[in-house]
């Protein structure tokens, strides 16, 4: 989902839409397209979707061995456009090997801005890229090959009062938040030393008795 929706988002002007297909699942099933499953609750990639459908959004791709961060603009500008890139090294990910900041500038509506990343390409760099902007933010992120993910050590959560917080002392590349509530927001990213709050909210449809319980996973 989060491919397929940063590269639309790339190509404005030759593509101009999205049809996505399903929303829900209309029976109890452990597979499936759909964002939402049987009992209402949003699935991983509905979090992606939900992200990559705001008025700004980053993408981070190589092309001729360069690292070219995408801003891409609907309905909206976006000014004073600044951006830090992070550089982690596969086998440990408890801290960046390098880090950049730099300032775009002024994004027109409905438009895609590139910018170079001044980092070597290596095929075992992770590369995460926090964008800023008036009045919002994004983060995006690029890996050569599959994803190859593993469950992390480096993090720590608590529930209050209808809310979960979560800490990471290594770079947690998908922070999963399991719960018969809704999590306004799932499997975000956190960069060591990072911490995030997330409203849990009573979900739509059937109620599910389950805990909450929290996971981490990060880049093998």
């Amino acid at each position: 989902m989060r491919v397929a929706f940063e590269n639309a988002r790339r190509h404005i002007g030759y593509n101009n839409g999205i049809v996505f297909w399903m929303f829900n699942d209309c029976w109890p099933s452990a597979l499936g397209w759909a964002l939402v499953d049987y009992y209402m609750l949003p699935k991983a990639a509905y979090y992606s979707f939900k992200r990559l459908a705001r008025p700004v959004s980053a993408s981070l791709t190589v092309e001729d061995g360069e690292y070219v961060l995408s801003v891409s603009t609907e309905n909206c500008e976006a000014k004073g456009i600044e951006y830090t890139a992070y550089a982690f090294d596969r086998g440990d990910m408890s801290a960046p090997v390098a880090s950049i900041s730099g300032f775009i500038g002024d994004a027109k509506e409905r438009s895609v801005t590139r910018e170079i990343i001044p980092f070597t390409h290596d095929e075992s760099t992770v590369v995460y890229v926090d964008v800023s902007f008036e009045g919002g933010s994004d983060r995006c992120f690029y890996r050569d090959g599959a994803l190859n993910l593993t469950r992390a050590s480096g993090i720590e959560w608590s529930t209050s009062g209808g809310t979960v917080t979560v800490s990471a002392s290594e770079c947690i590349h998908a922070v999963e938040i399991e719960s018969g509530l809704v999590p306004e927001d799932n499997y975000f990213t956190l960069l060591p030393g990072e911490s995030r709050t997330v409203k849990l909210n009573a979900p739509v449809g059937e109620a599910v008795d389950s805990p909450t319980t929290v996971r981490g996973f990060t880049h093998i």
